[in-house]
């Protein structure tokens, strides 16, 4: 924004006597005080509503700072319980594969009864067939 200032002008004649120079210099300088008086106020009136207005943003600001400040709290809390729940389901990981690790070793020892269980039907029918085949 731009002040815009008007320029007065004081013509003096010379044939104007010294009390006629010296009043029509006193309406100048009573001209230009009442301008600077003019300019100085709406200086104050304009500093007075940038304070405010700065104010006003410092408030806004502040808020703003305390609502990122809760928003990163509650972003701490949601990685806290990411990585706890993270470990708990680390740990139901590793729980579970102690039991596949047993049943696996379970399995083993089932399967290794029911060759030893083959081996003896194999045992016990032999001797049957063979009587089968005799009898024939």
């Amino acid at each position: 924004m731009y002040i815009i200032i008007p320029q007065c002008w004081l013509r003096l004649s010379p044939s104007k006597s010294p009390a006629a120079k010296k009043k029509a210099s006193d309406i100048v300088n009573v001209n230009v005080s009442s301008q600077l008086d003019n300019i100085t106020q709406l200086i104050n009136c304009r500093s007075d509503t940038i304070e405010q207005k700065i104010s006003d943003l410092n408030e806004k600001v502040d808020a703003v700072t305390s609502e990122l400040k809760s928003v990163a709290a509650k972003l701490d809390n949601i990685t806290q319980l990411i990585n706890c729940r993270s470990d708990t389901i680390e740990q139901k990981i590793s729980d579970l594969n102690e039991k596949v690790d047993a049943v696996t070793s379970e399995l083993k020892s089932v399967a290794a009864k029911v060759m030893s269980l083959e081996r003896r039907v194999d045992q016990v029918e032999q001797p049957i067939r063979c009587k089968e085949e005799w009898m024939i």
